[in-house]
């Protein structure tokens, strides 16, 4: 058992020494707070070292006492005394509504990489300073010429702008009553928020018998604060169909694009179920929307 102890040990030491001599030193200077509580600071030069670390590309380096902020030559000085290639800059200015992140990684004197981003919730500072840590800290991360990033896909500007109302048309096909083929189109009304949107919508359908139109209100849960999102829906209205109507619920899933740009693209498969009085069977289908949103 002893032996085994000191075979581990020795094995440690020689991956850590190995780790130490392919790794390039990076030193984090301490976190600029603008109205912000000085005791985040810490925790945030923690979190940052954690994850360029990760991905065995840098040994990084944080204050240990002096933590009060510096400029960029005291900065590079500091780094140059501790053997550091490479030093990282994050600020965070909390706004009317939101939080502004700054956070740049330079090379000596030389900026090579920048990354500007806004949240609304002090809790999403830390996801977006872990994630873009954890990418700078992987081996396959690169600045191009101009440096600026070449971001992975699972990275994708998070939502920060206000709730708002836009106005949209889809075009939908789907099967109705026993496979009976319908196409139509539709406008919506949309109350839009990072973690909810909430439409009111009119729609009429043409099948080989009779039109199919609704009028509705939906409710759509995005499961990311992406731009680019994945979303549940559900909903409930009033329909007419074959001289009949009567309510209807609606259930389905889709995606959502470009949430904080101009306009936005939703795809979305939505499966429905009526009660018309008149019938004695319950009417039910499937649509497939694809809708354009646009803020007036």
């Amino acid at each position: 058992m002893k032996q085994l102890w000191i075979y581990g040990t020795m094995a440690f030491l020689m991956h850590a020494s190995v780790w130490a001599q392919v790794s390039e030193k990076i030193y984090i200077a301490p976190v600029e707070l603008i109205d912000i509580s000085s005791e985040r600071q810490y925790s945030l030069l923690m979190l940052l070292k954690s994850y360029l670390e990760e991905g065995r590309r840098y040994q990084a380096i944080v204050p240990e006492s002096d933590t009060a902020v510096k400029l960029l030559p005291e900065i590079k000085q500091t780094a140059d005394q501790l053997g550091a290639v490479y030093f990282i800059t994050l600020r965070i200015n909390r706004l009317d509504s939101w939080y502004d992140l700054n956070l740049s990684l330079y090379n000596h004197n030389e900026m090579i990489w920048m990354r500007n981003m806004a949240v609304e919730y002090m809790h999403e500072i830390d996801k977006v300073v872990q994630e873009t840590a954890w990418y700078l800290g992987r081996a396959s991360f690169k600045a191009d010429e101009a440096g600026s990033l070449r971001p992975p896909a699972k990275f994708l500007t998070e939502v920060s702008r206000e709730a708002s109302v836009w106005g949209g048309a889809n075009l939908s096909a789907g099967w109705l009553e026993n496979g009976n083929a319908s196409r139509g189109m539709g406008i919506s009304l949309s109350f839009i928020t990072r973690d909810w949107i909430v439409d009111t919508r009119g729609q009429i359908n043409y099948t080989n018998s009779h039109p199919f139109s609704f009028l509705s209100i939906h409710l759509n849960k995005p499961l990311t604060i992406t731009a680019h999102t994945p979303y549940i829906s559900t909903g409930m209205g009033l329909a007419g169909y074959n001289y009949n109507g009567g309510p209807m619920g609606f259930a389905g899933f889709g995606y959502l694009l470009n949430r904080n740009y101009d306009f936005v693209v939703r795809l979305e498969a939505m499966g429905f179920a009526g009660y018309f009085d008149g019938w004695r069977r319950t009417p039910v289908g499937v649509l497939l929307n694809v809708s354009l949103l646009v803020e007036p």
